[in-house]
């Protein structure tokens, strides 16, 4: 307890409460009613063939979208983040390594490749229509197929469990 800030620490720091209204921390996690929030459309041309999001901690929910623009809708706790949208030869890359609590909803046209690369997370891909690559540290990964296409799963886990995928038959699975 530290009474000239208004800290509380318990269970050796693991639930922190500050002094700042509206804020309470467990763990690495905060929740905060001020957390910040970031929209955006990035037109995906002819000079953008994949995109890649990177992130610490968080949850991204993907879904397919019709029109050639990646979407997304995110809200995040730490400062604001400035100039988090890059490219690099032909990759569009969304920059969240140094926001806590990722919340967002990406939406990707079809068939362009995506990359989502985190270190804690929760991801929940739904029905793609292009190539999805994820890689985690630690954390799940949802996955709901759209019946019309075919799909190839590569799934490899070092540590944890998995469910079972099996690969499409038709033609040109993505």
């Amino acid at each position: 307890v530290n009474e000239e800030d208004g800290h509380i620490a318990i269970l050796n720091g693991m639930i922190e409460l500050t002094g700042e209204e509206g804020s309470l921390r467990f763990g690495k996690s905060m929740t905060q009613e001020n957390s910040l929030t970031l929209e955006g459309t990035l037109p995906v041309t002819k000079q953008i063939k994949s995109i890649e999001l990177i992130f610490s901690d968080g949850k991204i929910e993907t879904r397919s979208i019709a029109g050639s623009a990646l979407t997304w809708n995110c809200k995040y706790q730490g400062d604001p983040l400035k100039d988090y949208v890059s490219q690099k030869k032909m990759t569009a890359t969304i920059h969240f390594e140094t926001a806590d609590g990722v919340q967002c909803k990406i939406g990707i046209p079809k068939k362009i490749p995506v990359k989502i690369t985190g270190t804690n997370g929760n991801i929940e891909i739904k029905k793609p229509n292009g190539p999805i690559k994820v890689e985690l540290e630690n954390g799940k990964v949802g996955f709901t197929s759209d019946e019309s296409l075919a799909y190839k799963f590569d799934v490899k886990v070092a540590n944890g469990a998995s469910d079972e995928f099996e690969s499409s038959k038709g033609s040109h699975p993505i």
